[in-house]
């Protein structure tokens, strides 16, 4: 009936990936059995839902990942969560792994204002600095440096590399780039002039 395929495109969705007979047949049993509440608990309650699982193989030479695997891996590296619907209809049929197609689902997915988790969750570790907020600081030898300034650094930090890949710019803009993100607090801290409120905006500081 529909609640069936209703209960296989949700099975799919919550696996992120193509669900087998067996584990759709396992779920409509225990719906007709117990009810819809104990068949999407048992959905959510699996590892498959809980962790982000890929086939197992013994190969010990490198190897393709699978459309569906390929799909979780990039919306949770840029997105920081899982796949739209265009995604999974891409995985669904394969071909997300085609060069072409691949690439401009990058593009697509770093033109969306959810690509800024690639600076959150991958750039801010990488570079070191997502425990600035938490980080101590001697306040005798650095007045004013609480908690709201090393917000505003991290976050400087996040939006200086989501700007970095959204313009495709070289990683050496890193080191000897002429702007950054500053709200008012920290373009003071900086000595940049002109900044005003708390909103974090892009400066160019060229001559400050």
């Amino acid at each position: 009936g529909d609640w069936e395929v209703g209960l296989a495109l949700f099975m799919e969705r919550a696996f992120r990936r193509a669900i087998t007979e067996t584990e759709a047949a396992a779920r409509a049993e225990l719906w007709r059995q117990d009810g819809a509440h104990a068949a999407l608990a048992s959905v959510l309650l699996s590892p498959h839902f809980l962790f982000r699982v890929e086939e197992d193989r013994t190969d010990e030479e490198p190897w393709a990942v699978s459309s569906w695997e390929l799909a979780t891996r990039l919306s949770f590296l840029i997105w920081g969560e899982m796949p739209d619907a265009q995604l999974f209809a891409l995985a669904r049929d394969g071909s997300l792994c085609a060069p072409d197609v691949l690439e401009a689902e990058i593009g697509r997915m770093l033109d969306d204002g959810r690509a800024v988790a690639l600076g959150e969750r991958f750039a801010a570790r990488w570079l070191g600095v997502s425990g600035v907020p938490s980080q101590a600081v001697d306040v005798r030898r650095f007045r004013g440096i609480g908690v709201g300034l090393k917000r505003a650094m991290l976050r400087e930090t996040v939006l200086f590399f989501d700007d970095l890949v959204r313009r495709d710019a070289s990683l050496l803009g890193l080191i000897d780039a002429q702007h950054t993100f500053v709200n008012a607090a920290l373009a003071q801290h900086y000595g940049i002039e002109g900044v005003k409120g708390c909103v974090t905006v892009k400066q160019d500081f060229t001559g400050s």
